[in-house]
């Protein structure tokens, strides 16, 4: 190991980091206090000083970004021959490279080459097997039934695994108790979950549930697949493991038994329960391994005051005695300004307010827009703080909007590719087979499926069938046809074929065909070349581009099957905020692992922030499950607190407006139990001006202009949040619907006249 990076550690750290402790440990890291740069030495000293093979060492984490940044610190430490050997995997990826070697072993319709499909893609089987069964899709809404079959899948392993578990003490079955059984509501959900997985194991598919449930089956139940990792792995090293579920936790164990296990992560910072993590591992941890504890505690990211009242507010969440998991941050950076908090009238004032401010600080020259984030615990809450940031041209971008692999040209190309590495995929097929437009719609495809039904072949097969005989959808299917057979010569040919010919190659099939029709339509705009989708579909040749240049090894098949796999694990959680100079708008959740020098926390309410079931005042502390809830829900506030390094502005309303409803608000006890008061008497008579408000003005000019069908024409220009100025191509009156043309790379948008952001222009 290099000498200067031990240099880089402070006292705590390097204890932690060159422990020769023969015993696991829970690493209690608080927020900013470079748990990275912990875990990334501490595997450095296990291969450079203890001389562990870097192929024993397994090092897990939760998001694709942290993968990527543990490798890049990893390479500046070690040799290319010994980081080479490392495994780092998100709990994800590591299931899916476990799956690749034994999947076979759950059911036989399962081989290596298996695809992975994201929630879209499952939601959409989901639709086609309600239709399929004859339910009523107005009962048995898609998106709802996705969601259900997941955690009922899910619920059902927990439900095994909880059930073995021998509870020691009152405070474990707190976690217990409550716990939902895994029994489906219906014989039609039941039905429709059968459909589900029936259809998945038909086509080679799995959801990202799969990845660990089968995962977990594997090594629960096969000897030798669970001897093979117990020898493999002698070191396991595991990030925010705050946030573990127990099918990992249980991965976790089986793998770890006889290992020592390096688990780093901060209890105060477990929010994400309603996705499974859940707190009872980390005392379970503590427990089966007899892991010892060491803190995290000097905090390089916020000042002193920002601290203290983290502090403050989460030892409300703790015992009066000493807490195991308990952990005062201290900062390195003075105590820098005081906590903001402001109460306003409602939900204009709130975002009129942090609009002004924003404008001053930039035009101040103390930030630039990426510096600063607005965070809120719902959604719902960003309609007055958008609306404010467009009157006011401030530029803002909200987290998770329009992922790069969820864009329709995107997964059309996947799609494509994924029928070339394996055109029995009824699936894929399914989505492909009329991009670009072949004639062949719902009522053919209806037939194809009855034919293959029927003669027990896949929709590829009966393709081909039809196609070599006399037959109604012949020479509808013939294009099709062509066009495959046109793709995989390229894609077989191993002279000319590389990732970025195919791209180009279903770029061009799709693009001359598809949208040259929509290009037509806006000819005489003067966006016009600008309309097409071109910018998205050259990144994705650069990615793959890059890719082939990085992995040298392996067959073209495998670089492009895992390359797919990749893509299907990618979250919206491992996208780059800073790209563009943008105010960030996020839920608190989706702000976990980001830093700002300037937050503004929002909607700090009753029944806005803090659920009232689980207040101690109305359940008066009877429920231990509503308990748990409302710590969860103070852990949330901790986190939007702790985001801040710089400055902290945190807010309330007294009225507040919900599905047309009216509200009187009080602030959330977080704010007493962290001793703020409000600061703005200065700025509280705003609602008296009402009328001279940017807001006001807006409103009231939009309202009245709406009520005319003409207000909307064709040729209008129009200013939107996120694609900045566009052109209406047509305009809808009846249904309130306007069709916009963009500047590249957005291109054409639909909008709702009445729930969209839209500024007209003069």
């Amino acid at each position: 190991m290099k000498l200067e990076w031990l240099k880089k550690l402070n006292q705590e750290q390097l204890n932690i980091v060159t422990s020769i402790e023969k015993k696991s440990l829970y690493v209690i890291a608080g927020a900013g206090t470079g748990k990275t740069l912990v875990l990334t030495t501490r595997i450095a000293f296990l291969i450079n000083q203890l001389q562990i093979p870097s192929d024993q060492i397994l090092a897990i984490t939760f998001t694709n970004n942290a993968v990527k940044e543990l490798r890049q610190r990893l390479q500046q430490i070690c040799s290319y021959e010994i980081f080479s050997h490392l495994s780092i995997f998100t709990f994800h990826s590591f299931g899916n490279q476990i799956l690749k070697k034994y999947i076979s072993h759950i059911n036989s319709c399962f081989n290596s080459d298996f695809s992975i499909i994201d929630e879209q893609e499952s939601r959409t089987i989901v639709k086609e097997c309600i239709k399929n069964l004859n339910l009523d899709k107005n009962l048995f809404l898609a998106s709802d039934t996705q969601k259900y079959i997941s955690k009922m899948k899910i619920q059902k392993i927990k439900k095994e695994i909880l059930d073995k578990i021998q509870f020691t003490n009152q405070h474990e079955e707190w976690f217990y108790h409550g716990y939902q059984k895994a029994e489906f509501s219906s014989k039609e959900y039941l039905k429709i979950y059968q459909h589900y997985q029936t259809y998945l194991q038909n086509n080679n598919l799995v959801d990202f549930d799969d990845l660990l449930i089968y995962s977990y089956q594997l090594l629960n139940t096969n000897k030798e697949i669970t001897t093979f990792y117990q020898q493999k792995f002698s070191y396991i090293l595991i990030d925010e493991f705050q946030d573990i579920d127990l099918i990992q936790y249980q991965i976790m164990k089986i793998i770890g038994s006889g290992c020592y296990i390096f688990a780093v992560g901060d209890p105060n910072q477990n929010i994400y329960s309603f996705r499974g993590a859940d707190l009872l591992c980390n005392h379970l941890f503590v427990r089966d391994f007899k892991a010892s504890k060491k803190n995290l505690t000097k905090n390089y990211r916020s000042t002193m005051n920002i601290l203290e009242a983290a502090n403050l507010l989460i030892s409300y969440n703790y015992d009066s005695k000493k807490n195991f998991f308990q952990n005062n941050l201290q900062s390195y950076l003075g105590y820098g300004q005081n906590i903001i908090y402001q109460q306003f009238f409602n939900a204009q004032e709130e975002a009129e307010y942090i609009a002004q401010k924003i404008k001053k600080l930039v035009q101040d020259k103390q930030y630039k827009f990426y510096d600063i984030a607005i965070l809120y615990r719902l959604n719902q809450l960003s309609k007055d703080i958008e609306q404010s940031l467009l009157l006011n041209d401030i530029p803002y971008r909200i987290q998770g909007y329009s992922a790069f692999y969820q864009k329709k040209e995107i997964k059309d190309i996947i799609a494509y590719l994924q029928i070339l590495i394996n055109p029995q995929n009824n699936f894929y097929l399914k989505r492909i087979i009329n991009i670009p437009s072949r004639n062949i719609g719902a009522k053919t495809i209806t037939t194809l499926e009855q034919i293959a039904e029927e003669q027990q072949l896949t929709l590829f097969e009966t393709i081909q069938k039809i196609i070599s005989k006399d037959h109604p959808l012949k020479k509808k299917l013939q294009t099709f046809q062509k066009t495959f057979q046109t793709l995989s010569k390229v894609f077989h040919n191993s002279e000319i074929c590389n990732l970025s010919n195919v791209i180009l190659l279903i770029d061009n099939i799709i693009h001359y065909s598809e949208f040259a029709n929509k290009e037509k339509k806006i000819q005489d705009l003067e966006m016009k070349e600008n309309v097409v989708i071109n910018i998205n579909l050259a990144e994705l040749q650069n990615i793959l581009s890059n890719l082939e240049q990085k992995q040298k090894e392996g067959s073209f098949k495998s670089k492009l099957t895992s390359f797919l796999n990749n893509i299907s694990l990618f979250h919206e959680e491992d996208q780059d905020l800073k790209t563009s100079n943008n105010v960030i708008l996020s839920s608190i959740h989706k702000s976990k692992g980001l830093e700002f020098k300037v937050v503004f926390a929002i909607g700090w309410e009753d029944n806005v922030f803090s659920n009232q079931e689980t207040h101690p005042f109305v359940n008066n502390g009877k429920s231990n499950h509503y308990r748990l809830l409302f710590q969860e829900e103070r852990r949330l506030a901790y986190v939007a607190i702790t985001r801040a390094k710089e400055m902290l502005y945190i807010s309330s309303v007294m009225e507040r407006i919900f599905f047309g409803q009216h509200t009187i608000a009080q602030p959330v006890i977080f704010i007493q139990e962290m001793k703020l008061k409000t600061q703005n008497d200065h700025y509280f008579g705003l609602r008296k001006n009402e009328k001279n408000t940017t807001h006001y003005k807006f409103f009231k000019k939009q309202k009245n202009a709406t009520k005319s069908f003409d207000f909307y024409k064709t040729g209008d220009k129009l200013k939107h949040p996120e694609f900045g100025i566009g052109i209406i191509v047509s305009v809808d009156n009846n249904k309130n619907i306007l069709i916009m043309a963009f500047k590249e790379p957005y291109g054409i948008k639909k909008f709702n006249i009445q729930t969209s952001f839209l500024l007209k222009l003069k």
